[in-house]
Order: C-alpha cells, then sequence, then structure tokens
C-alpha cells in the first residue's frame, strides 16, 4: 500500500512581506480614514517589528562620525521618518531610506498613498528624489554607488523571510522511510552560485545574494 503523508502546512514569507507590513502599520498609526491599505498577516507584522533597524535595508551601510542616528530620523518640519526594509539601486553606503507618512490636505485623495519613501543624508536631511539628494552631494550616484547596498539588501531578505518552521525536518516530513533510506550524503552533494559580479542588474545582484543566504542559512559555506 502507498503510505499517506499528512500534509505540512508552513507560514512563509515572501519578498517584500516585511516592508508591506511597515506601509501597513505606519498608515494605521497615521489615524487617517481616507487611506485604504491590507492589514499584514499576523507573522509579517510579528517579524516586522522585532528586526531591528540596523538589520533593514534602508539603514546607512557606513555611519560617518557625527552623522545621524537613523532611530532619531525626522524631517524639518519634524515628521517621524522610519528605516526601511528596501533601498534605491544608487544610494550610496553612507545613506539612508526611510518612509513616512504625508499629512491630509485639501488636495488629498486618499486611496492607496499615504506615504512617502525618503532618502536620508548623513547629516539627517531628507530627500523625496535622487536629482535633490545629488544636488546636495554635489554628485550624481549611480548604481556603483548602491552596489554594496544590494547585496546587503538581498542577504537581509534571504535572512527574514525564513521562518522558525521552514526547515529540513518539515521537508523530511514529506519523504517515506524508504525514501528517507535512499537520500544522499552530505559530502556527496555539490553546489555551484553564480557570482554576483557576472550579473549586470540590480535585481540580478539582488537574487544571486538570496540564493547565497539561503545556502548559509543551511550550512553551506561558499568558499
Amino acid at each position: 500500500k502507498q503510505k499517506k503523508h499528512k500534509a505540512v502546512q508552513l507560514r512563509r514569507l515572501r519578498k517584500g512581506s516585511l516592508r508591506q507590513a511597515l506601509m501597513s502599520g505606519l498608515k494605521a498609526k497615521s489615524g487617517r480614514s481616507d487611506l485604504e491599505f491590507n492589514e499584514a498577516s499576523s507573522l509579517a507584522a510579528r517579524k516586522m517589528s522585532q528586526t531591528p533597524l540596523k538589520e533593514r535595508g534602508g539603514y546607512p551601510l557606513v555611519r560617518a562620525k557625527g552623522s545621524k542616528d537613523p532611530a532619531k530620523w525626522m524631517t524639518k518640519n519634524g515628521k517621524e521618518v522610519i528605516v526601511d526594509f528596501s533601498r534605491a539601486a544608487w544610494l550610496p553606503d553612507d545613506w539612508g531610506q526611510g518612509v513616512k507618512i504625508t499629512n491630509k490636505t485639501s488636495h488629498s485623495t486618499g486611496g492607496s498613498g499615504g506615504t512617502y519613501t525618503v532618502f536620508m543624508s548623513p547629516e539627517g536631511n531628507t530627500f523625496y528624489h535622487k536629482h535633490a539628494a545629488e544636488a546636495f552631494a554635489g554628485r550624481s550616484f549611480d548604481f556603483k554607488d548602491g552596489f554594496k547596498g544590494q547585496l546587503r539588501v538581498a542577504w537581509l531578505n534571504g535572512q527574514q523571510i525564513q521562518t522558525d518552521n521552514d526547515t529540513d525536518k518539515s521537508f523530511f516530513k514529506l519523504l517515506s522511510a524508504h525514501e528517507r533510506r535512499n537520500l544522499p550524503k552530505k559530502s556527496d552533494l555539490h553546489f555551484c552560485v553564480v557570482s554576483a559580479r557576472r550579473t549586470r542588474t540590480p535585481e540580478a545582484v539582488k537574487d544571486v545574494a538570496m540564493v547565497e543566504a539561503a545556502f548559509r542559512r543551511a550550512g553551506v559555506t561558499p568558499t
């Protein structure tokens, strides 16, 4: 007889789940009744709130001496800016990215809006557009400026979307005793990850870094 296996249901987070949870939380906290948003899952909301600011993609990779503490980011009008989970592909290592809620005005249309993504200089200045940030810095920003940042975002995503029950143990429960007996030894398995430097787009770099993060979590160390 063929053995029937009980289905193992895993709770999973997807890439972008924590950022969506952050946005939903900001909109709910704003108290604005004109904004539309989907409430984040309890898993995403909990994971988002438990993630330290330093482990979010928008946190500066390098903190210069005297730079503004990201935990205290604010606009010039005193609006709180929260460290984002995402990061623009061109953003320099010593800059950061945050999100803020917008004020309701007579021109506000509500709906799915209500938040701004902003770029924070080391000094703590807030910018809403790339060209304004470049004008402040006195130079242009490009993919080379944000390369390390994109690798870090991908690495963090790879770590953060994993759940406690997303393990080998869960997978092995799906196999029969016969199938488990025929599994190869770990030493018989060999993997290859293509170097991120061989990619040509920010998204491809992030994809490779996420694969490496998954391997490291499983105990596989690249050489």
